[in-house]
């Protein structure tokens, strides 16, 4: 009787302990240094954006670890645009950076300081100063669209680090 109860119960953990790693993949090895770089330099009344990466709900690895979500932001046409739907003007506006601004990130936050903080470059906004900066951005056509919500991080080949879809099993 043992022996039947010992097989039915491997039978029934066996694929599911083998389906663990599909479900919960170990998280890349970049997650715990970028998510307490995030935890360190953003506040709770934070919007934060990045043009590098973004910091989705799906996985949570991230999450965790940074306690806030970033995310992904191809301009300041496109922050604005988001940003517009919330009516109270009590939030900051962050930018944050992996690395030095290119032409068109610099073009647009031309005057702004930046701020390194835990290798991150930071530009902090209030909402009034974003405002006035935003109704001069314009919309760039080469914007990439959002990427996919679920998946695993890993660099592109830009060198932008991504969330990328989970490639579905066969």
């Amino acid at each position: 009787m043992a022996a039947v109860l010992l097989t039915a119960a491997l039978a029934y953990i066996l694929p599911v302990h083998l389906g663990f790693r599909a479900l919960f993949p170990e998280p890349s090895p970049i997650i715990e240094p970028l998510g307490n770089a995030v935890r360190q330099a953003v506040t709770p009344s934070d919007i934060v954006f990045s043009p590098d990466f973004e910091i989705p709900t799906d996985p949570p690895h991230l999450l965790a670890l940074a306690g806030k979500r970033v995310y992904y932001a191809p301009s300041l046409a496109a922050i604005a645009a988001d940003v517009s739907r919330y009516p109270t003007s009590e939030y900051n506006v962050v930018l944050l950076f992996l690395r030095p601004l290119d032409a068109s990130w610099g073009r647009e936050l031309s005057g702004a300081q930046g701020v390194m903080i835990s290798g991150l470059l930071l530009y902090r906004f209030d909402a009034k100063t974003f405002a006035r900066l935003a109704q001069q951005a314009v919309p760039r056509p080469e914007e990439p669209p959002m990427p996919a919500r679920s998946g695993e991080y890993r660099w592109d080949v830009e060198g932008f680090f991504r969330l990328f879809p989970r490639v579905p099993t066969p």
